[in-house]
């Protein structure tokens, strides 16, 4: 009787955590629950396995290390804030913008995933403009909330 509860239960594809059979979500990760996975499967909570039929793979979307975005946003506050010392050269302003579009690109795609629930355009394209705009500020702040949630 309980393989047959066993058989029933749900797992995570991106996690391997165990579901009820009635889940869309997972638990603990917040991924989406497509199919059932086999059982006892148990991923480690990095590893992704791709359905097919989902987003596409680039380099914008390759998970990133916490540390390795880190390291990018301070050498990306460094050579903004050495083009700002420069006199009279505008390399600080298009040192702005070109760390904008990294950490909207490449760092905040590495490392946000958006729930399935608020994956539309008016939400994903506000997180966007404003990471863009005011990155110094809203890098810290989704950097800081990051490693105060791995760390507890």
């Amino acid at each position: 009787m309980e393989q047959a509860a066993e058989q029933l239960k749900k797992y995570c594809e991106r996690c391997g955590t165990a579901a009820p059979p009635q889940a869309r979500f997972c638990g603990a990760c917040g991924q989406a629950i497509e199919g059932l996975a086999q059982p006892g499967t148990q991923l480690s909570p990095g590893d992704s396995q791709s359905v097919e039929g989902t987003k596409e793979q680039g380099l914008g979307s390759m998970p990133m290390d916490l540390g390795t975005a880190w390291m990018i946003y301070l050498a990306a506050m460094l050579i903004w804030l050495a083009g700002m010392a420069l006199p009279k050269v505008p390399l600080g302003t298009l040192a702005y913008l070109v760390a904008g579009f990294v950490m909207t690109r490449y760092v905040m795609r590495g490392l946000v995933e958006f729930h399935p629930a608020y994956d539309t355009v008016a939400n994903v394209f506000s997180a966007k403009i404003w990471m863009f705009l005011l990155w110094p500020v809203h890098m810290f702040i989704l950097l800081f909330k990051l490693t105060v949630n791995r760390l507890l």
